[in-house]
């Protein structure tokens, strides 16, 4: 009774149907994923999915909440869901796919000419020809087995392995999935150009991920490339990481997909922002903060305000475009006046001026991926697979009886080509 439960427990799981349930099932979940935005606030749910206008008259902020459709890829039936489909593919690839494999290196000889009859190819001829055979059929690269009068070849055997690396490579893409949101973290950090940081503005972590701080981070530069036309190229962060004794283990310069890679962590230039200009004024070294000026949600210019004279209320205008070493000049009525070169001094109501620098900040992402390499590991597995499924796996028998000689085909692809090698060798005998 136990031994039958566990067959048909086994058998059920195993159920190609099932799997490919279960695949689609996890493809609609990711679907809705990508639909409905992960990891943002409950008021972000209340305004987008308010209970008043449900969208297709169930979907709102009290229903993905309740379902947990806010967080799916860090939700327990979504692991769930994963590992279940995992097990499928494991108890599929060894009690099925591995003994198929063994059941194909098998030698299998036909004596019986209503055994040939089943085969898609067969075909008889009135004479006997042992030896031209089995050279043709070594040549055509098969692998011959004789007994008596009965020869059986085969080849492409190693097509047939292609599910069982297709399951194998799955099965690692969902562990590195899983891996990755368990463990892992994505951290976000603006840092002015010269301070130092550490990993604490995390966004999302896994539920048994930990953040080490055995390790600190220093913006030593920061700097931007431009096209002849005046657009962005491209910006870059010079990253010095150091241990807690204040050595130097890892620097780099980095830029928008050119990550810094230590000890299991990345860090990515993401974004930049001008916070300021330092200047001096006569013998005095002023910081001047900086506002973005947006136009149409996206930063025209920065702005930074100074006071000169004898009246408190004259206020001069430095306004900052870009990072290409030039600030221009306005007065109180915004009037503009020059544009004046960083690290050239000017006189400005009888003031001796220095603009020394633009003071900037560049915003790193800190993440963590543990699952990664296991996942492109499987991914690679998965085009190993793909084209080992091109490889025709093809079976022949021969018998000998009566001076008469039988054979026999099967082709699972390329059944063409396969049909011609079939031909030639039944030609062979004549």
């Amino acid at each position: 009774m136990g031994t039958s439960f566990k067959f048909k427990a086994l058998n059920i799981i195993s159920n190609l149907k099932l799997s490919i349930s279960l695949l689609l099932l996890i493809a609609l979940v990711t679907m809705i994923g990508t639909v409905v935005e992960q990891d943002k606030t409950l008021e972000f749910y209340k305004l987008n999915y308010p209970i008043e206008q449900p969208i297709l008259g169930i979907i709102s902020w009290q229903f993905i909440q309740r379902l947990g459709l806010d967080h799916i890829y860090t939700n327990i039936w979504f692991y769930l869901l994963l590992l279940f489909f995992a097990c499928s593919l494991v108890v599929c690839t060894f009690s099925k796919q591995l003994p198929m494999l063994k059941v194909a290196r098998t030698w299998r000889f036909v004596n019986n000419s209503n055994q040939f009859d089943k085969f898609p190819l067969n075909m008889s001829a009135p004479i006997k020809n042992l030896s031209c055979s089995l050279a043709l059929l070594n040549r055509q690269g098969y692998f011959v087995f004789q007994q008596k009068e009965q020869i059986y070849a085969y080849k492409g055997l190693i097509g047939r392995v292609s599910p069982i690396i297709v399951h194998v490579s799955i099965i690692c893409i969902l562990f590195g999935t899983i891996v990755s949101s368990l463990t892992g973290f994505v951290a976000q950090e603006v840092v002015p150009k010269g301070e130092v940081f550490h990993i604490q503005n995390v966004l999302s972590a896994g539920n048994l991920s930990t953040i080490s701080q055995k390790c600190i981070g220093r913006v030593d530069d920061f700097w931007i490339a431009y096209n002849k036309d005046g657009s962005i190229n491209q910006f870059f962060s010079k990253i010095i990481l150091q241990n807690l004794n204040g050595e130097v283990v890892k620097k780099a310069t980095i830029s928008v997909n050119s990550p810094l890679k230590y000890d299991g962590i990345a860090i990515y230039q993401t974004d930049w922002n001008i916070t300021g200009l330092k200047i001096v004024v006569d013998d005095n070294t002023l910081q001047l903060p900086a506002q973005p000026n947006l136009i149409q949600n996206s930063i025209s210019f920065w702005s930074s305000h100074l006071s000169l004279g004898p009246n408190p209320y004259e206020q001069y205008t430095f306004v900052i475009k870009d990072l290409k070493g030039f600030v221009d000049l306005y007065d109180g009525n915004q009037k503009f006046l020059s544009t004046q070169k960083i690290g050239e001094t000017f006189l400005c109501d009888n003031f001796n001026i220095k603009i020394e620098t633009v003071l900037t900040s560049t915003g790193l992402q800190i993440k963590s991926d543990p699952g990664i390499p296991v996942i492109y590991f499987g991914f690679f597995l998965l085009m190993i697979s793909s084209s080992l499924s091109y490889l025709t796996y093809s079976q022949i028998w021969i018998a000998f009886a009566s001076n008469i000689t039988i054979l026999g085909g099967y082709s699972n692809r390329a059944v063409v080509s396969f049909e011609e090698e079939f031909y030639k060798l039944f030609f062979s005998f004549k």
